[in-house]
């Protein structure tokens, strides 16, 4: 018997049955989302927004990102690098003036950890010191001397444009008992960075 097509007759998708759709949820909820949770937290707090649309209509969905769109006035759009005044250690850069009640984000050492990114891009690697610090989209960086945290804070962008790089000349001697792994972690850093490598047996 011939009965008339339906617009969900025309469209049939594999993945739409229960079972599919019930594994798509477990991955997503496991280990997908906790990675999510921990990228959004550590973003910068202007450069995500987070909306519950539960029970929301496309018309409110659009409403309410249009509202949350709207521009802060007092804050700046993109993040501003910011000198920290008392920081006194490693550790203490991390939480000095840092609110986290008040919907401040936590800060977290930058891929250059304690190197001084200025100095790296003169292609010299020379530890930071505590003291003279700045932090940049939450990310914490300190610095060999006042020239440089100055440099750093005018135009942060320019030294971080690409991953932290280390100069062709710069020498490592790694020395450990048998067995800790040295030969493999020297020959690691010869991959990566083209290193010559020398083996004193």
């Amino acid at each position: 018997m011939w009965k008339p097509f339906t617009r969900l007759d025309l469209v049939q998708r594999v993945c739409d049955n229960e079972e599919n759709v019930a594994n798509d949820i477990a991955q997503y909820d496991s280990p997908e989302r906790p990675d999510v949770d921990d990228w959004v937290v550590k973003m910068y707090n202007s450069t995500f927004i987070k909306v519950p649309i539960a029970g929301f209509v496309p018309d409110e969905i659009a409403e309410t990102v249009c509202y949350r769109l709207k521009p802060n006035t007092t804050e700046p759009i993109p993040p501003v690098a910011k000198i920290i005044e008392g920081g006194g250690d490693f550790a203490g850069l991390l939480s000095t003036d840092v609110n986290i009640d008040e919907g401040q984000l936590p800060r977290q050492y930058s891929l250059w950890r304690t190197t001084d990114p200025v100095a790296l891009s003169q292609g010299k690697v020379v530890p930071g010191n505590p003291e003279l610090s700045a932090h940049y989209a939450n990310n914490v960086f300190v610095f060999e001397n006042e020239a440089n945290q100055k440099l750093f804070c005018q135009s942060p962008r320019d030294y971080l444009f690409g991953e932290p790089a280390m100069p062709d000349d710069f020498r490592v001697l790694m020395v450990g008992p048998h067995g800790a792994g040295v030969r493999s972690q020297a020959t690691h850093l010869h991959d990566h960075y083209g290193w010559r490598l020398v083996d004193f047996n």
